[in-house]
């Protein structure tokens, strides 16, 4: 079975390098409340931000509605092209 990569982990990981300090992955993902704490804290100066980037590359980020964003999915290309 071949893994395809999980596009919405792909953007947060962009909006994440680029606006994560403002908690814009955050509210991309459903996590309002924290993503408005990081903008008013500047992610704790770079520290919030950062812990959430390891966490995001290790595939253990979770979404608002506490479920893992993982960066691989487990369908095959097959599938996608069928459906």
């Amino acid at each position: 079975m071949e893994k395809n990569i999980n596009m919405t982990w792909v953007i947060s990981v962009v909006l994440w390098f680029f606006f994560g300090m403002f908690g814009v992955h955050r509210y991309f993902n459903g996590k309002i409340v924290s993503g408005i704490l990081m903008l008013i804290t500047f992610g704790w100066l770079w520290i919030w931000w950062l812990i959430d980037g390891i966490v995001l590359v290790l595939g253990k980020f979770t979404d608002g509605e506490n479920k893992y964003i993982p960066i691989y999915k487990n369908t095959p290309i097959t599938s996608q092209i069928n459906s």
